[in-house]
């Protein structure tokens, strides 16, 4: 079975390297040449971390959910952002996204009502259906940030075995926001039980009208926070 480090590493290079197009490093590890070319976007570059991730031909085992905010301090342009983060996270890793291997789910998080899974890890297996569903998930826009409650429908409804977890997979939550939560204890909280519980989080924060609550995000991702966590400065 691939590295699990490896595949963590996977994971940040692709997800971080679309939000950087419009966005700039304001702390996290040191981005530099060289660039690649995103498909969604014309004639724009995108600088990644100098590191080489290989197509990688053995089994691998990790169930990855996205949870992705939708507030109304997001604005469509991020979310649209979020989405071809993705998008672009399933449509170049290295490992092969089937039943067997690498399974997908996202939840998206704005108030008590419209923070829910948009789909599970057993929903679908397939690559070009997973990018389709992120697509096509609508912006909320909702006032309120329940990102305790995307957390605990992490480790309730996502990572649980009737919905496609596999005990033996390694488990990866990447979280994307632009602001503080509105239920900070229990983010703690419910962080603090799925790193318990062998997940690994990462977290990137996107500062747009308001500064990201650093401190916050440092308290719940997986150690240390300067390899997990990435806050960064976009415009609308």
């Amino acid at each position: 079975m691939a590295c699990p480090r490896m595949m963590y590493l996977c994971v940040c290079v692709c997800a971080v390297a679309s939000l950087l197009t419009e966005a700039a490093p304001i702390q996290g590890p040191t981005i530099q040449e060289p660039t690649i070319k995103d498909p969604e976007i014309q004639d724009s570059t995108i600088q990644v971390p100098t590191i080489q991730v290989p197509t990688i031909q053995d089994p691998v085992k990790m169930d990855l959910l996205f949870i992705v905010d939708s507030s109304e301090g997001v604005g469509q342009r991020q979310f649209h952002r979020f989405k071809r983060s993705m998008k672009t996270t399933v449509r170049n890793f290295p490992a092969a996204i089937d039943k067997d291997n690498v399974r997908v789910a996202m939840i998206m998080f704005s108030d008590e009502a419209e923070t829910r899974v948009v789909f599970h890890l057993d929903d679908m297996f397939d690559k070009e259906e997973i990018m389709n569903a992120i697509g096509h998930t609508k912006y909320t826009g909702n006032r309120g940030r329940m990102m305790g409650k995307a957390l605990g429908l992490a480790r309730e409804k996502v990572f649980h075995q009737e919905r496609g977890s596999r005990e033996d997979a390694h488990r990866l939550v990447f979280l994307m926001t632009t602001g503080p939560s509105d239920d900070p204890k229990d983010v703690k909280h419910q962080a603090a039980e799925l790193l318990n519980n062998g997940v690994e989080l990462f977290a990137t924060g996107i500062a747009i009208d308001s500064p990201i609550d650093k401190e916050e995000l440092s308290d719940i991702v997986s150690a240390p926070p300067e390899t997990h966590l990435y806050i960064l400065q976009a415009g609308r």
